[in-house]
């Protein structure tokens, strides 16, 4: 099957971040944080934990994010910890203070960065369903969140949250009255917020086809939130090998909504499809949207560049209606091919470790980073 492809590279460390001179080429670079509180005096004492998705995945949402390093603030309220160069999640925690966040993505050297440990605040509100009636028992949680945290030399340093950290940080269960209190938010930060409940799905307003710290719904303090729940759909289906194969490959499948621009960020975790093929997505809002695969074997050794199996799969569209299950989705799954990319830098022609480099056609797209030789697959 011939398709037209784009490579985009993206070279360059993420705004806003001090890089020191000197280039690391190993598989991590050197966080040098300090912690702070909202006047500007150190904090002492406090927790900071490194968190990073499994590799084949590279997504905050995953199950399987884990805290791979751990430090402490010592009197001046600095810390060090090695960050992994694709991506990680930076936590800082202390009693009495909300937390604080950063996220890195394809670092190129050694940085550093300040952490704010702001007063806590509360997101507060009322969960209702379809008839307008008060909804016990919903969890209501952060998907999205934003903080605004300013840096050295008057610089802004926006964190941005999302996915199973964002889920564990700031959660509550509605009572009786169908009133819920998110505790401990950070008053520099915004957020937009999702409740789930068995069979019920979030009454979503129109998505942004930007996110930041102004175009969430909610800030931080707020107490007349209202969220509406209503019936939610399902989707039933079958992953399917064009010529067969056994065993199946195992794929996550997640749906993101078919809008332009529009991402869900993680916000339901993904499912996983049996041995036979066969999977459901449970509480899905009624829409239009597309459904996505992902397969664990898709992680490439470095210096492998051919007759590797590497699953593939076009998104399939799908529509749900509220309270309905959508049956019969084939997602079939073929073997893919793999683009080799040199990755040179401009100005001495010598190859680039750790760029970020993406294929993408329509709203199919794959992303990777150069090995130490420059190359990416």
């Amino acid at each position: 099957m011939k398709t037209t492809w784009q490579v985009m590279l993206a070279l360059a460390v993420a705004a806003g971040f001090t890089a020191f001179a000197k280039t690391n080429s190993s598989d991590t670079v050197t966080l040098k944080g300090t912690v702070l509180d909202a006047t500007g005096r150190p904090v002492e004492g406090a927790s900071v934990e490194v968190s990073t998705p499994p590799a084949a995945t590279r997504r905050f949402s995953d199950p399987d994010l884990k805290v791979i390093e751990r430090a402490v603030t010592g009197s001046n309220g600095v810390f060090e910890v090695a960050l992994p160069r694709n991506n990680a999640f930076v936590t800082a925690r202390k009693t009495g203070f909300a937390p604080a966040w950063l996220q890195f993505w394809n670092l190129q050297a050694d940085t550093e960065r300040r952490l704010v440990l702001m007063p806590p605040a509360c997101l507060a509100g009322v969960v209702v369903d379809e008839t307008d009636k008060p909804l016990a028992g919903a969890e209501v949680f952060v998907h999205v969140g934003f903080s605004d945290t300013p840096q050295a030399e008057g610089q802004s340093g926006y964190g941005y949250l999302s996915g199973k950290l964002a889920r564990e940080l700031f959660n509550a269960r509605t009572g009786p009255d169908g009133r819920f209190r998110i505790e401990n938010f950070p008053t520099n930060a915004s957020a937009s917020l999702l409740a789930q409940a068995s069979g019920k799905t979030l009454r979503e307003p129109a998505l942004p086809t930007s996110w930041g710290p102004d175009s969430m719904p909610w800030q931080a303090g707020q107490q007349n939130i209202r969220l509406v729940v209503e019936p939610a759909g399902s989707v039933e289906g079958t992953l399917v090998v064009e010529g067969g194969t056994a065993p199946l490959p195992i794929a996550q499948l997640f749906l993101q909504p078919d809008a332009p621009g529009v991402f869900n960020f993680g916000a339901r975790e993904p499912v996983t499809s049996g041995a036979d093929g066969v999977f459901r997505i449970p509480d899905v809002p009624p829409g239009s949207h597309r459904l996505h695969a992902l397969f664990d074997t898709n992680a490439v050794p470095e210096g492998v560049a051919e007759t590797f199996p590497d699953w593939v799969a076009e998104p399939v569209p799908v529509s749900v209606e509220s309270g309905q299950t959508t049956r019969d989705v084939r997602v079939k799954a073929i073997r893919g091919g793999v683009l080799l990319v040199n990755v040179l830098s401009k100005t001495d022609r010598k190859p680039r470790a750790q760029a970020g480099v993406s294929a993408y056609r329509e709203s199919h797209q794959v992303a990777t980073a150069s090995d130490s030789n420059g190359v990416a697959l």
